[in-house]
């Protein structure tokens, strides 16, 4: 494998990590919210649930691309 493949996995992984941790911190805070008897229709939790939905469909898409040049390599 090319050491500039290389580098390039090391970034895509770093970014699905770095989504996957931002997707838990949204987790933890809606449940925050949620205990703090926000409604689920109140702005800020539609908002984090937005957001994590988007996080996870970027995460997903980057480790299909991961898995695709890992396979070429």
């Amino acid at each position: 494998m090319r050491k500039l493949q290389k580098l390039v996995l090391w970034l895509i992984a770093c970014r699905i990590e770095g989504n996957w941790r931002k997707i838990d911190r949204n987790r933890k805070q809606m449940k925050r919210l949620i205990a703090g008897k926000v409604p689920y229709t109140s702005d800020k939790l539609i908002q984090l649930d937005m957001e994590t939905a988007r996080l996870g469909q970027e995460a997903m898409t980057m480790q299909r691309c991961y898995r695709e040049m890992e396979r070429a390599g």
